[in-house]
């Protein structure tokens, strides 16, 4: 998931979960800026997050984050049904970034890798990266 944010834009991780892919987006030179909707999953991403100066602000979605703050937003391992809620639920902030990165977690809940490949030769299609 982060080789989709090009190099040097500032990145929002939407529910952040753990913090990982915060903290790895910062290491490759990003300024992140991470949410997460709940205070007790917030304070686990914050123990990783913090001591690097990584940001990580309260709230649902994309509601945090103020217009045009950062050029990439990412929602990535949360359920496919979510994702639309939360766009839906800060309109005026779904155009700001110049990109949004979206993965699903499948319902079985592991993380899509790649898509199956084609039996028939036909164009390559694109592949979804792993976090």
């Amino acid at each position: 998931m982060a080789q989709l944010v090009p190099a040097g834009r500032s990145v929002a991780d939407i529910g952040t979960g753990d913090g990982k892919l915060a903290a790895w987006l910062a290491a490759a030179g990003h300024r992140v800026i991470a949410t997460e909707n709940k205070p007790g999953p917030r304070a686990e991403a914050l123990r990783l997050l913090g001591p690097q100066g990584i940001e990580c602000r309260l709230g649902e979605g994309l509601q945090p984050i103020q217009p045009s703050e950062v050029d990439v937003a990412v929602i990535a391992g949360m359920g496919g049904p979510p994702i639309p809620r939360l766009l839906a639920g800060s309109p005026e902030l779904v155009p700001s970034p110049e990109a949004l990165a979206l993965q699903p977690r499948a319902p079985s809940a592991a993380p899509i890798a790649e898509p199956p490949r084609p039996r028939s030769p036909s164009p390559p299609r694109a592949a979804v990266a792993p976090p």
